[in-house]
């Protein structure tokens, strides 16, 4: 079956893709970096004469005598501003130093970063471009979710990018532009993001921010093109001069970020129940993530921008690790159920792929490559793991399903059970009561509330919610249910209940009352399913009570037809409006 994409989803495909690319390559070219060896007091983008301030052992300027408090001269140009700030290994700079003229050709970089923490870095970059997929192909149209999927892929694809990707200066210095318009555009999405989430505060300043979101973005390019293309065609002489040139840019940055956290903490103030918990983690993953850019961009602003100061931008990594976590156990997205099922698929397929992988090896030890036995054999095994593919992906999927969901499972069906049961109960003392404990004792509820309605308007019945009260028919969350007949969440539409979630009792075509459910006690979202439990049996129980009306008014109509007093035609009438004793 062939899948609908919207241009939007597939420019991110693309970026997401140009991501995975990168990714690859820098793995796969690890050691591909160069150095010429030696550092200039006046920083990378390099002027007409500089100090050497360090020349690192075994180097091409070691090698060719230059020694830490040398002064340097080489032509200031385009190329060389660009060269010293992304070297690739054959690069050739001609330097004089103490009268002399040396050629300096740039060797492959050793680094002396741990395995460790490499390994770290790129699972952070894997970690921002899956997430950013997920969301673009979940909830491509959410408002919210498209930002910040905006934000996960342009992180995603900025972290150790190589801008050495091609070998021409030209393509370097587009490069590091477009690095430079990625990572503002990706704060720039983190802005609009903090404004848009949770809706239900989206007022005041979040709601200007939101309405010149575009204004920004465009804003926020120009200068991160205009601050690069400077820097590297200009003769620059002093770190002075630099930061005058970067300062429109880096004050925009720096207030791009502060207005993100200030839009965040105003979202988790106003909002209440889970989507408050929600707001929460967004706040806590993006602020902390932030934080060390922001300290990287004040030093400099103030010209204290030392390798010491690049290592606050590692706090980066903490935002697709903690938005996941909120996505996947608090659900601030809907996407539970295919990161599930994807989880699945792409373990299998990795130990699928793994199994042919070490056949082959094993193969190669025991039969002669290259002959008709081996090739043979290599195509059986592909066949064997190809049919079995489906087979195993079954097995592995109800497995990792009664592994991790048996227990929601059984509660979800003892919802539904009763929901059947509920038609047969016949009071409405015990129909309310029984149903408010068996949502709460299986979805783990803190509380619920049955609420019908009275007199114009919904009173609780039953409630185990603190401060239930009555509400109105004009109340949001009501006009949502009467209007649209689905479930609503009070909390995001300015509602007066008290709850997380109200499930809508439709009684041919009306609302007679709602199940309200307050936060589960893991703080957890409902899950799709569970929420699926609950609305049917919130229709259920509507119905049955509706039923105990009709039941308990013919019992009244009987008794009103048999009284003598009442003239002879009232009682006839009466008498066929109500069904046989024996229906």
């Amino acid at each position: 079956m062939l899948v609908r994409m919207s241009r939007w989803q597939i420019f991110m495909g693309l970026l997401v893709a140009i991501g995975f690319a990168s990714f690859f390559y820098g793995v796969s070219n690890r050691t591909q970096q160069g150095t010429f060896g030696l550092s200039l007091s006046s920083g990378e983008h390099i002027g007409s004469q500089a100090v050497v301030t360090a020349v690192d052992p075994n180097s091409p300027a070691a090698r060719a005598g230059i020694r830490s408090g040398d002064r340097v001269r080489f032509r200031s140009s385009f190329r060389n501003r660009v060269i010293f700030y992304a070297t690739v290994p054959g690069d050739r700079i001609t330097i004089t130093d103490r009268n002399r003229t040396t050629t300096l050709t740039a060797a492959v970089l050793h680094s002396s970063t741990p395995q460790a923490f490499i390994a770290v870095v790129e699972l952070a970059r894997i970690t921002f471009l899956v997430m950013a997929a997920l969301i673009a192909w979940r909830r491509p149209d959410d408002k919210a979710a498209r930002a910040l999927a905006v934000l996960l892929v342009c992180f995603g694809i900025g972290i150790t990018f190589d801008v050495g990707i091609l070998p021409w200066v030209w393509t370097r210095f587009a490069l590091l532009m477009f690095m430079q318009t990625l990572f503002l555009s990706g704060a720039v999405a983190a802005l609009v993001f903090a404004s848009r989430f949770p809706a239900v505060s989206q007022k005041g300043f979040r709601a200007s921010i939101d309405r010149g979101a575009a204004a920004l973005a465009i804003i926020g390019v120009v200068l991160a093109a205009a601050s690069a293309a400077l820097l590297f065609a200009l003769p620059i002489e002093s770190d002075r001069e630099r930061a005058l040139l970067e300062l429109p840019f880096l004050a925009f940055y720096i207030g791009v970020i502060v207005a993100t956290l200030f839009c965040l903490l105003d979202g988790y103030r106003s909002s209440s129940g889970t989507q408050r918990l929600r707001a929460r983690w967004a706040l806590g993953s993006i602020a902390f993530g932030v934080s060390g850019i922001l300290i990287f961009l004040i030093a400099a602003m103030t010209g204290h921008n030392g390798e010491a100061a690049q290592y606050f931008v590692l706090t980066t990594f903490v935002i697709p690790f903690g938005l996941a976590y909120a996505i996947f156990r608090h659900r601030m997205l809907d996407i539970t159920f295919v990161i599930n099922r994807a989880v699945v698929y792409t373990a299998v397929s990795i130990v699928i792929v793994g199994l042919f992988i070490f056949f082959e090896w094993l193969l190669g030890l025991v039969v002669e490559q290259n002959s008709r036995e081996s090739i043979t054999l290599q195509l059986l095994a592909a066949l064997a793991l190809g049919l079995s593919t489906r087979f195993i992906h079954a097995r592995v999927d109800r497995f990792v399903d009664n592994l991790f969901f048996r227990e929601r499972h059984a509660a979800e069906a003892a919802v539904r059970r009763f929901s059947r049961e509920a038609s047969l109960i016949t009071t409405e003392h015990d129909l309310v009561t029984k149903t408010v404990d068996v949502a709460v004792k299986n979805m783990h509820l803190r509380g619920a509330a049955f609420y019908a309605l009275r007199s114009g308007a919904f009173a609780p019945l039953y409630s185990t919610i603190a401060d239930s009260a009555a509400v109105g028919e004009n109340d949001y969350a009501i006009l949502e249910m009467r209007t649209w007949h689905t479930p609503v969440e009070p909390s995001m539409r300015g509602s007066m209940l008290r709850g997380d979630a109200a499930f809508p009792m439709m009684v041919r075509g009306s609302l007679a009352g709602f199940l309200l459910c307050a936060e589960k006690e893991t703080h957890e979202t409902l899950a799709p399913d569970e929420r699926d439990a609950l609305s049917e049996l919130a229709i259920s129980s509507g119905v049955a009570l509706d039923s105990l009306r009709v039941r308990e008014l013919e019992f009244e109509l009987r008794d009103l037809s048999r009284d003598a007093s009442l003239p002879h035609p009232i009682r006839a009438k009466l008498t066929r409006l109500l069904p046989h004793p024996s229906s």
